[in-house]
């Protein structure tokens, strides 16, 4: 989940902040992971074997996963505050911040040299 979204929605006092807080924090580690099995797949590029493609793939589509379940979870506590329309814009806005920053993150390390190795 996307912090500044969450925090947007929730105010400290509301009866699921902390829960929430936490899924910040959980988000953000994979998040982080995330980034480093880029930032190794952008690095190892040139260098790079199938198997180890495999495997960054493997570990990309496990954070993909882990951020689904992290959803799951807080739709619940989501609708036990706000009514489904607007738990469904959250969500639906968490999706997109979460997109637009994956691709913003990643582009400098993926774009560059996958362009090249395209181009050829």
């Amino acid at each position: 989940m996307h912090h500044s979204v969450l925090r947007c929605f929730l105010r400290t006092g509301t009866p699921h902040h902390r829960q929430c807080c936490g899924s910040v924090e959980e988000s953000g580690k994979i998040n982080t992971r995330e980034r480093r099995i880029i930032k190794e797949y952008s690095d190892e590029y040139g260098t790079l074997t199938d198997d180890q493609a495999d495997n960054l793939i493997r570990r990309w589509l496990d954070t993909d996963i882990e951020q689904t379940k992290l959803r799951q979870r807080y739709v619940a506590i989501f609708r036990r505050v706000l009514p489904g329309k607007k738990a469904a814009t959250f969500f639906q806005l968490d999706r997109r911040i979460s997109t637009m920053m994956m691709c913003s993150s990643h582009r400098s390390f993926l774009w560059p040299r996958a362009r090249i190795e395209f181009s050829r």
